[in-house]
């Protein structure tokens, strides 16, 4: 797997590494791991692709053919995905596939971390990070 999970500061805010290719499967793993825990609670996503040397050749259809990422990109508890240094296919996969989402892109971990602290729940169930 060419991803890495983890939480930032507090159980609100889960940060995906990924790192040498990302594959469809990791794709799927990232829909799996994320919709397990937006289903415990309101979470903030940050997807770091900093180290992220190689894509899915098809990546639109490549999401979007992933029930497991779809489920996860409109899960009512994801409040906001935001993409650390998306190079220029994974930005209009972003575009496509994560329209109904919000969605911002960085060029550094350290804007996505700010960002992110800056934005207010939007439910009543979680506290200020």
């Amino acid at each position: 797997m060419a991803i890495t999970v983890d939480w930032s500061e507090d159980d609100s805010l889960l940060v995906f590494q990924c790192v040498e290719e990302l594959t469809a499967e990791d794709i799927e793993a990232i829909g799996r791991i994320g919709t397990e825990y937006a289903n415990r609670t309101p979470i903030r996503t940050l997807i770091d692709l900093s180290d992220a040397a190689a894509f899915p050749r098809n990546l639109v259809n490549t999401a979007l053919r992933s029930a497991l990422f779809m489920t996860f990109v409109n899960h009512p508890n994801v409040e906001w995905f935001v993409f650390v240094r998306p190079g220029t296919n994974m930005r209009f996969m972003i575009e496509i596939v994560l329209r109904s989402a919000r969605v911002k892109m960085v060029e550094s971990r350290e804007s996505a971390l700010a960002f992110l602290r800056a934005q207010p729940f939007q439910s009543g169930d979680h506290p200020q990070p």
